[in-house]
């Protein structure tokens, strides 16, 4: 049940994908009344520009579905990454608080304080 709430959130908001496809015929329909204006036979080019417009748009939407689609994607070198930094933090935390108590114990030999124990 969680991985269905995690995966609604992680989507890209539907405001992102209809400013997607609203660039994208904005874009499509310039390139084709510039080259109305230019008077000249369609450029072979034209089909090629197309699909590469789709080529984007389409890996867009099957890499926002994650398990869904045509490509599947493992989640595995995220969970180890994200193990690695935890773990990382983990021993970063360790050797602050190692840090400050030498710091803590130095001071505390140095003066007449009560002696606080970390």
């Amino acid at each position: 049940m969680a991985d269905a709430f995690f995966g609604i959130r992680t989507r890209l908001p539907i405001t992102i994908w209809l400013t997607l496809l609203f660039l994208m015929f904005k874009g499509m329909s310039s390139v084709g009344y510039l080259r109305g204006l230019s008077q000249t036979c369609r450029s072979p080019r034209m089909p090629l520009f197309s699909m590469a417009f789709s080529v984007v748009l389409f890996l867009i939407f099957e890499l926002d579905r994650g398990h869904e689609g045509m490509l599947r994607i493992s989640q595995q070198p995220l969970r180890e990454l994200a193990d690695r930094l935890l773990t990382e933090q983990l021993d970063t935390d360790e050797q602050l608080q190692n840090a400050s108590c030498q710091l803590l114990r130095q001071q505390v030999a140095n003066s007449d304080a009560p002696v606080l124990y970390c």
